[in-house]
This record gives structure tokens, sequence and C-alpha cells, in this order.
């Protein structure tokens, strides 16, 4: 490893290349390197979580051609900002919408099902 990186090269029998020397002459090449660098993580920081502390209701939607069936929780607040969130990537939301209408459409085009009925926050208080 070279200041970071895994370089790997290879020489040819015939030119694979050139570099423009600066009086501008052609340097042919014979060799190629590949430099692999270690990876960073360069995500941003993520997107606040308007719904998880401020949901209205939740409904649980399923995957039920699948076994087991795949489960995934769609909350959403009063203002109508929707979450899909993904108990099995540790509640990861999949997907964020200022819409219900257009989380419901998502997971239909996955088809999901709703599990019917829908459990509002104030029940729970």
């Amino acid at each position: 490893m070279i200041r970071g990186y895994d370089r790997y090269g290879m020489f040819f029998n015939e030119p694979i290349g050139y570099r423009i020397s600066p009086d501008g002459s052609r340097i042919l090449l014979y060799y190629g390197e590949i430099k692999s660098m270690q990876t960073t993580n360069t995500t941003s920081s993520p997107a606040q979580d308007r719904v998880k502390n401020n949901w209205e209701f939740t409904e649980v939607w399923i995957d039920s051609m699948l076994s087991p069936p795949y489960i995934l929780l769609l909350l959403c607040d009063s203002e109508d900002n929707c979450q899909v969130y993904d108990p099995a990537q540790g509640y990861k939301v999949v997907f964020s919408s200022n819409d219900y209408n257009a989380a419901k459409l998502w997971l239909l085009e996955d088809e999901y099902e709703p599990i019917k009925g829908r459990l509002f926050a104030a029940e729970l208080i």
C-alpha cells in the first residue's frame, strides 16, 4: 500500500497509450497501473426523521408472496409526511414522501398489501 492506495500494474509488449511530454513529443506507454483506495463513507448526514417521533397513524403492509411474509411499516404524521420503515433492516427508512397516496402507491407497486386496520397514536395514550 502506497499513500493509502493498493496498486496493481502490468507490463505490455505493445504500447497501450502515450504521454505527451512538455516539448510536445509523445512517449509511448508500456505499463498500466490501477490504484484501489480504501473506501471512505461519503454519505451525507441522514435527513431529519420528521415522522418517527411525531406520527399520527401507522399501517402494516405485507408481501404475502414471500415465505415467511415480508412486513413493512408505514408511519404518517398529521401533515401527511409519510415514511416506510423496514423492521428487517433495523427500521431503516426505505421510502419517504410528503403525501400518503404516493407512499401507498409505492407499496402497491411492489405488491405489498395493507393489513386491515390502522393504529392511531392517540389510541395508545
